[in-house]
Parts: C-alpha cells; sequence; structure tokens
C-alpha cells in the first residue's frame, strides 16, 4: 500500500466476523424462498470481509436542459366532452454538487452488485492506516480513474436530469427534450477502500 497504491481513507468495518451470522438471520428473517440451508454455520461462516477499492468523485453537473411537457384540460361543450391539450417547451437551467460518489476501482468486482451496496456511511470515513487491513482481505484499483469518470459523469448525469424534470409540478407528461447543455466542472477524486461482506 505505499506509493500511489495507497488509498487516501477507509470505512473500517464495524460489524465483526462474530456478528456478522446474527445479522445476516436478522435481516433475512422473514425471506420466506430462501434455501433452508441458507442459514447453517458452514454457509453463513463462509462470509468474506474485503476492503473494495473505490473511486471517490467529487464534481458539479452545471449547464442546461430542455424539457417537454403539456397541460390537459377537460370540460363539456354541450353534448361533447372535450379535451384541449397544451404543449409547451421548458428550459431549465441549474448546477448540483456531488461529493463522494462511489465507483468501484477493481475490475473483479461486478459493477451493478457494487452500486447496490451503497449508500455507504460517510461519517465513518477516515484517514487510511494499514492496521485497519488486519483480518480483512484488501483489493488494490486495477482500473484507471480516468476510465471510470464517464461512468460517474452518467450516474451525475442522470441524478440531475430527475431534478430538473422534478421542477415542473404543474405540467403532466413532462419529458427531457434534450440535455446537451449539461457538462461537468471541478471533477476530483479520491482513492478509497470501502467494506464489503461477499457471501456466496
Amino acid at each position: 500500500v505505499g506509493g500511489g497504491l495507497r488509498p487516501n481513507a477507509v470505512i473500517p468495518f464495524r460489524i465483526t466476523k462474530k456478528q456478522l451470522p446474527d445479522v445476516i438471520r436478522k435481516f433475512y428473517k422473514k425471506k420466506k424462498l430462501l434455501p433452508k440451508d441458507f442459514f447453517s454455520e458452514n454457509v453463513v461462516g463462509k462470509a468474506q470481509g474485503v476492503y473494495v477499492p473505490f473511486w471517490l468523485f467529487d464534481a458539479d453537473m452545471t449547464g442546461s436542459v430542455s424539457l417537454d411537457a403539456k397541460k390537459i384540460r377537460t370540460y363539456r361543450q354541450g353534448d361533447y366532452d372535450c379535451t384541449k391539450t397544451s404543449h409547451y417547451l421548458l428550459r431549465r437551467d441549474g448546477s448540483m454538487s456531488f461529493s463522494k460518489l462511489p465507483v468501484d476501482a477493481s475490475t473483479k468486482m461486478d459493477d451493478d452488485l457494487m452500486d447496490s451496496v451503497e449508500p455507504f456511511d460517510y461519517s465513518a470515513l477516515t484517514d487510511f492506516a494499514p492496521a485497519y487491513l488486519s483480518g480483512y482481505l484488501a483489493d488494490r484499483f486495477d482500473s484507471d480513474p480516468d476510465a471510470e469518470l464517464p461512468r460517474a459523469e452518467s450516474r451525475m448525469r442522470e441524478s440531475a436530469k430527475q431534478q430538473f424534470l422534478s421542477t415542473a409540478p404543474g405540467y403532466q407528461g413532462v419529458t427531457l427534450r434534450s440535455d446537451a447543455g449539461l457538462h461537468l466542472d471541478r471533477a476530483s477524486v479520491k482513492y478509497a477502500l470501502l467494506p464489503v461482506y461477499l457471501l456466496s
């Protein structure tokens, strides 16, 4: 973990391996479709604590989007039920700041699987010290942060789009026409080890 391989930060394991079987049993207690031997010591005892390498991205998503929206009004006119639909083009400008957006830095870990364990408790994030690794496996990054930045940007862009779509409460059928005006500013990255228990 020396030199460029040394992480900036770590979230230490808070659940010990002795506590883990009880935590797993409590979490899965009412899941009726699990195999009968799922809770056996043989299975639960094989859970392995691994420090997974992550890139933590900070950035601002700034710019504008165009939205298509409509207002629908129904009314009665004589013997007829009428529907009037008005179409609108909305433009929104704004910015969002993102802090510590995690993207796993190991090609050996499935991206969707790692996304599913979020969110991590960043209040426990602390400066890295090798002593935290004692008793656990640890992987090191094998992907470049520049190669992972597009994935982080895609997640930030999706969050920004959802936020922009929510800014038109008086309209119906709001859809995104274009997000070409959105761009990433002031991107930075830190290397961290985050705790994951793997259970096969």
